[in-house]
């Protein structure tokens, strides 16, 4: 039995996500699958402080989360520190390796590219190496001569990093991984009252109150689910806050949950932040997207990428959010183009051709 080693971060949620469908993509190829929180192995105090500093700066100042993810995007600057946290991740990670003796090393992570890349460089590692990138427009970080194959989730990525130098043939735009339920279509629910999906991420971001305010002000018979992620505290708020619309089963409140699958299925369409997991399930489920907020960095450049083919619909304001989805309620035909749309990017979405990637590789040894 071929062995994958997966190493994530715990930052955002997503990256995790990624690196649970990978294994379960592998685990049912029968490979044996272990996956890695490396931060938390290197050092578990730098990986709190680095998780509880991304959500405080994502939700509260989200302004200085897109400075310093445009400042990292620069490779000068980049390069001294990330060789640093390479350096000081060296001997944790050949422990790893040494202890688990995989057939193939995957990454979620554009740290993880840092990490193992400049390992391969140097010949401590000769294993093949995968990079997942889990947003549409590649980091600066993912992008390394030592990584063997680029898992990415569309053309429009394997574009701009054949731009940056990366050979074509090392990046494969099969899409982002997701959990196979989410491959699985139900016709959607009778437009008799429109449901409306709200989803604040895994952090459970504060900008949900005001959406979900603007929406409950709409005329129309509507059913709102929200999503409020780990956030106990937004959740507690909005509980009180929207006790009445609650009572009257217009909003239905959940925390962090299993069961998006099953929400987007009974949806018309789902308000979300643009996180490349969260907007590759929506793709999909063939559900229409309207993207109400983004923390700038990675998501302003998925946003881009969304709005350039026509995939969702975007609101700067609560108040436009609101305007956009009337608009959508009365003529619901609308969505029909969005959906069309995805149809074309998602045909290109093979969950299997990662395996058929890792097996190749394997056979053939690593390009470095």
């Amino acid at each position: 039995m071929k062995k994958a080693l997966i190493f994530s971060l715990s930052t955002g949620g997503g990256h995790n996500t990624a690196a649970r469908n990978l294994k379960e993509i592998f685990t049912d190829s029968d490979y044996e699958v272990v996956i890695v929180d490396t931060m938390n192995k290197i050092s578990p105090k730098l990986d709190r402080t680095i998780n509880k500093g991304y959500e405080t700066l994502a939700n509260k100042v989200p302004s200085s989360w897109g400075a310093l993810y445009q400042l990292s995007n620069k490779k000068k600057i980049s390069k001294g520190l990330f060789s640093t946290l390479a350096k000081v991740s060296r001997k944790t990670i050949i422990e790893i390796l040494h202890r688990e003796r995989p057939d193939i090393i995957l990454g979620t992570h554009p740290f993880v590219v840092s990490f193992i890349a400049s390992m391969k460089k140097e010949g401590i590692i000769r294993l093949p190496f995968i990079s997942v990138v889990t947003d549409f427009v590649a980091h600066d970080l993912y992008l390394h001569d030592y990584v063997d194959a680029y898992i990415v989730g569309s053309d429009f990525t394997k574009i701009k990093m054949v731009e940056k130098g990366i050979h074509p043939d090392r990046v494969h735009s099969c899409g982002i991984p997701i959990s196979k339920i989410f491959t699985i279509r139900k016709d959607p629910p009778s437009f008799e009252t429109f449901k409306i999906l709200v989803m604040a991420g895994s952090v459970g971001f504060n900008y949900i109150i005001h959406i979900v305010d603007a929406l409950l002000s709409i005329d129309r018979p509507i059913h709102i689910r929200a999503l409020c992620g780990r956030n106990d505290k937004i959740k507690g708020k909005m509980k009180r806050r929207f006790a009445k619309d609650i009572q009257e089963g217009r909003l239905e409140l959940f925390s962090y949950t299993d069961d998006v699958a099953s929400l987007m299925d009974d949806s018309h369409c789902v308000l979300t932040k643009p996180g490349g997991l969260s907007v590759t399930e929506a793709l999909n489920k063939n559900l229409p997207l309207l993207l109400p907020h983004y923390v700038p960095g990675q998501e302003k450049e998925n946003v881009e990428f969304l709005l350039s083919n026509h995939l969702a619909f975007y609101a700067r304001t609560p108040k436009e959010t609101k305007k956009i989805m009337e608009e959508i309620m009365d003529s619901p035909e609308v969505l029909d183009t969005v959906k069309d749309n995805m149809e074309k990017i998602t045909s290109n979405y093979h969950r299997k051709k990662i395996i058929h990637i890792a097996n190749e590789l394997i056979k053939k040894g690593s390009f470095t």
